[in-house]
């Protein structure tokens, strides 16, 4: 019990923090897409779908976007997560980037349904060579192995089907032969620390912006393909 009541102090202080400072928050797309337009509409042509907006231009560079639009949208709680230029097409990555055309599609940092009910197990696929350290400090927030850029998400799957499912994408994405399942065990995250969000991209499971503590982990699968 000490040691769940230290985690729960910790993990409650990272989440007190986060709610100070705002960040679980992302305004409409709709109110975030009248304010940008007003200010970057002759630079920018703005395309809204469903759940993400589109920029485009024909002539920019990086710094330009970066200290612009990109920092505009983030302050919003909007992030760029796909690109297309001339030589790349792919996720989200400064690097790839210096001038010319480019278009950039934004998602939601946060997405606005939360998970009131958590089922009390959940899944999640790792490469097998992260699983030792996953088990000693648990999982935590980042950003691998995913169609686009999402900051500081940790995927979780409802069922084990569907996970194996997830395995074989990340396997054809990135060659990775080597995944291992894992089950999390939600009653053994301290108090009422973890939150659920859903993912409109990913309709098998939800995501977490929270660290899930080694105790609430146990490796169950490995697979080969």
């Amino acid at each position: 019990m000490k040691l769940l009541n230290l985690l729960l102090e910790i993990y409650k202080k990272e989440y007190d923090l986060n709610l100070k400072e705002g960040l679980t928050k992302t305004i409409n797309i709709g109110k975030t897409l009248n304010i940008l337009e007003k200010k970057y509409l002759s630079k920018f042509i703005f395309t809204k779908s469903k759940n993400s907006f589109y920029i485009k231009t024909f002539n920019t560079n990086i710094n330009t976007l970066l200290n612009g639009i990109i920092k505009d949208a983030n302050n919003l709680g909007w992030f760029p997560s796909f690109m297309e230029t001339e030589e790349y097409t792919g996720k989200w990555d400064k690097t790839y980037f210096k001038e010319g055309e480019i278009k950039l599609r934004f998602e939601a940092k946060f997405d606005e349904e939360i998970i009131e009910k958590i089922p009390k197990i959940l899944y999640h696929i790792t490469p097998t060579q992260n699983v030792d350290k996953i088990l000693k400090i648990g999982l935590v927030p980042k950003s691998r192995s995913k169609a686009s850029y999402h900051p500081d998400r940790v995927y979780l799957s409802k069922g084990l089907e569907d996970i194996e499912n997830l395995g074989e994408m990340f396997y054809q994405k990135t060659g990775i032969k080597n995944w291992t399942i894992l089950k999390i065990n939600t009653d053994l995250v301290p108090g009422d620390y973890l939150r659920l969000y859903t993912d409109p991209n990913y309709t098998s499971g939800f995501y977490t912006l929270n660290n899930i503590p080694p105790q609430a982990i146990e490796k169950i699968k490995e697979i080969n393909f």
